[in-house]
Order: C-alpha cells, then sequence, then structure tokens
C-alpha cells in the first residue's frame, strides 16, 4: 500500500510580497483619503476664522473711532458747562517730560 504524504502549502515569497503590497494600497488610498477631507475641513475653518478676524477689525476700528469722538475736550465742556460747572484756570496745572 502506498503511503499517503501530505505536503504543507507553503507561503511562497511572492505571495506574502502580494498580499503584503494589497494591504499597503488599502492603506495608502485610505489615508491618502481621509487627509485630503481634513485639509479640506481645516482650510473652511481656516477662512471663517479669517472672516471672522476682519469682521471684529472693523468693529474695534469703529469703536475706537467713536471713543475718539467722545473724549474730545469741546465734548466734555459741553457736558460740564451742561451741568452748571465752569473752568477754573487757576486749578489748571501743566506738567512736562523732564528735559524739555
Amino acid at each position: 500500500m502506498a503511503k499517503l504524504v501530505k505536503k504543507k502549502k507553503k507561503l511562497r515569497l511572492e505571495g506574502f510580497a502580494a498580499v503584503l503590497l494589497f494591504f499597503a494600497s488599502v492603506c495608502y488610498v485610505s489615508s491618502s483619503l481621509f487627509l485630503r477631507t481634513y485639509n479640506n475641513s481645516l482650510s473652511a475653518r481656516q477662512q471663517s476664522v479669517s472672516r471672522d478676524i476682519a469682521a471684529l477689525q472693523t468693529e474695534n476700528d469703529a469703536l475706537k473711532i467713536e471713543v475718539q469722538s467722545l473724549s474730545t475736550r469741546d465734548r466734555v465742556t459741553g457736558i460740564a458747562a451742561e451741568d452748571g460747572m465752569t473752568q477754573n484756570q487757576g486749578n489748571i496745572v501743566t506738567i512736562a517730560k523732564a528735559g524739555e
């Protein structure tokens, strides 16, 4: 009687390389798609923040102009005059920087 000999299949180097190449390709494609999507979302968020910054800078500039107009000497003197206050020239002291 003939003996049956079972041969174990050996994983050949070519088969292993093909499987490794397939998994590497899948990982490359999936990471590429993920990174492209993430990059697009970051770009959209950057544009949104840039718009917000520009709007806030415009608002700050408008508020600075308003503060300057509200703090003029003529306006302060006018409000004081409406309340019955007068300016006493004897109480005004001018302080100069040293060396001037």
